[in-house]
């Protein structure tokens, strides 16, 4: 297989998305009505796309998020190798300030390229990116030239960085928004990002 487009879409809403609350891989959230709709919109622009495999996290809010694409149907696969990051102790909870301040801090320190540092009880972004590297690899074996992944904010951020071969220090180079879209084109050469941050489909 010589070339492959792949479509990276962050998850539609959910409640904690609404409250600012961090869910990472341990908590396992639906989709709220907004991110329904939003999930409907994303449908709606890229089912005319000759999307021939769905891959998502194994969390619900990725999979609830290409529901339409595989009833539609089209092969689906989860791969839990794309859940998002682990949050560790600030999971699921309304932040105190003083874990608002952790939560800066350490995100502070992986743009200086700390990237071994995680909340306790969580995952670091290297230990993410381990954990996706054979992911990707497995990616780029499928079957199909067209593949649309769903997953989260922090591990597409992880993940566009080692798809495209930059340091993690530039994770917040990538923007998101709910079921935004990544496009990147696949060659012998490597990955080529080609749309960034997609909303259009939510106008």
């Amino acid at each position: 297989m010589t070339k492959k487009t792949i479509y990276i879409a962050r998850h539609g809403q959910t409640d904690y998305n609404l409250q600012g609350i961090v869910q990472g891989s341990g908590v396992d959230s639906d989709l709220n009505e907004t991110g329904l709709l939003q999930a409907s919109k994303l449908y709606e622009k890229y089912s005319s796309h000759p999307l021939e495999l769905i891959i998502t996290s194994a969390l619900k809010r990725t999979i609830q998020t290409a529901e339409f694409f595989i009833q539609k149907p089209t092969p689906h696969k989860i791969y839990s190798a794309f859940n998002e990051i682990d949050w560790g102790h600030l999971e699921g909870i309304k932040p105190t300030p003083e874990d608002r301040r952790t939560f800066y801090q350490i995100t502070q320190a992986w743009k200086k390229g700390e990237h071994h540092l995680k909340i306790k009880g969580g995952e670091s972004p290297f230990d993410v990116q381990q954990r996706m590297k054979p992911a990707i690899e497995e990616l780029i074996e499928e079957s199909g030239n067209n593949i649309l992944l769903v997953s989260h904010g922090r591990a597409m951020r992880i993940l566009l960085c080692t798809m495209l071969r930059l340091d993690l220090s530039q994770m917040d180079d990538f923007p998101h928004t709910n079921t935004s879209v990544y496009q990147l084109e696949w060659t012998k050469n490597g990955f080529e990002l080609k749309v960034r941050n997609n909303t259009d489909h939510l106008v």
